[in-house]
């Protein structure tokens, strides 16, 4: 998954290399990633611990 998103991000700044979002809502974006990978850390515990009780 990281992989991809690596990919993906260098091949956008590749084609465009001027930032594209406007400053105003980049913290968004900013913060949403660093939710995704919060979200994908707990998944990864999860599947290793098969603890059902955090799985739910």
């Amino acid at each position: 998954m990281g992989d991809l998103a690596l990919h993906v991000a260098q091949a956008a700044r590749r084609r465009h290399r001027l930032p594209v979002l406007p400053a105003e809502v980049a913290p968004y974006f900013a913060e949403m990633g660093r939710v995704g990978v919060a979200l994908a850390l707990k998944a990864g515990d999860v599947i290793r611990s098969r603890d059902l009780g955090a799985a739910a």
